[in-house]
């Protein structure tokens, strides 16, 4: 029977009997191997895809209350390091390197900090500016283009349309912007505005279209 080496891969052992292994054994040590032992599953790595945004943030910030104890979590720019650890891929490349960068240079003392806000506070700030506000524009913008009045309910699409619009951040005035919400109206229902009432912004086409709804439902009754 072969003789049990007291070492493995160069480890001491940790056990107190003939087990060179001890219970630290049973956990691995590469996942965390620079900040420590942190309870819970941390979230998956992000890639940049925006539609993956808001759960990787809701998911970090539950891993570190879990975690609030831990100096990863009280100091601001180790938590800051620690976040940007989790970004993978060519999307977020760009933005992590220039995060680190700033990081550092703050570290050195050769960048302030805003009055307002520690250096986890800022690099947040910067994450949901480049992958959150992005994505809800994205996805407000293509809502925009596929709103329709449904069922009649004028009111309710001039609330859906300000609202999209708002996400956007258009200008509601803006012709382009004033044609969408001309398609998103039934075709009878938007002639009418026009042989009425020549709206040429959007607070007199939806004043037109409250006030022409009545008469253009009565045609389809």
């Amino acid at each position: 029977m072969p003789e049990r080496s007291s070492m493995a891969k160069g480890r001491k052992p940790r056990g107190t009997g003939d087990d060179p292994f001890g219970i630290d054994d049973l956990y691995p040590t590469t996942d965390q191997p620079k900040w420590g032992r942190l309870e819970g599953n941390p979230p998956e790595k992000f890639d940049g895809e925006r539609n993956d945004t808001n759960d990787f943030l809701m998911r970090f910030h539950q891993f570190m209350s879990l975690n609030q104890d831990a100096s990863i979590a009280r100091d601001p720019i180790k938590k800051a390091t620690y976040f940007l650890s989790f970004m993978k891929g060519n999307k977020t490349k760009g933005w992590t390197r220039m995060q680190s960068e700033w990081l550092q240079d703050v570290k050195d003392g050769t960048e302030l900090l805003p009055r307002t806000r520690n250096a986890w506070q800022v690099v947040e700030h910067n994450f949901k500016q480049a992958f959150i506000d992005y994505a809800i524009k994205e996805k407000a913008q293509d809502k925009l283009h596929k709103l329709h009045m449904k069922e009649g309910n004028i009111d309710q699409y001039i609330a859906d349309f300000q609202l999209l619009a708002m996400d956007v951040n258009v200008d509601l005035d803006e012709p382009t912007v004033l044609q969408l919400f001309y398609f998103g109206l039934p075709t009878g229902l938007a002639e009418k505005c026009i042989f009425n009432n020549s709206p040429n912004n959007f607070d007199s086409w939806a004043k037109a279209a409250q006030k022409n709804q009545h008469g253009w439902l009565l045609l389809w009754m």
